[in-house]
């Protein structure tokens, strides 16, 4: 089975952008990103292409 991707809502309501993988289960997309800013928070992540890029929400822009 290939990658998933989405949004994981917390007990207090806050949303983040996931990656799953069967290898790594469920991943928390902000901690892996590095070439954003700090203050850019990942909320949702909406597809994955075949080359493992992942498009992303945020309530932010650059």
């Amino acid at each position: 089975m290939g990658p998933g991707s989405g949004t994981s809502t917390t007990a207090s309501g806050a949303r983040h952008a996931f990656l799953w993988t069967s290898a790594d289960d469920m991943v928390e997309l902000n901690n892996k990103v590095t070439i954003v800013p700090a203050w850019l928070e990942l909320i949702a992540a909406l597809a994955i292409s075949d080359n493992g890029q992942i498009a992303a929400d945020s309530p932010g822009s650059l």
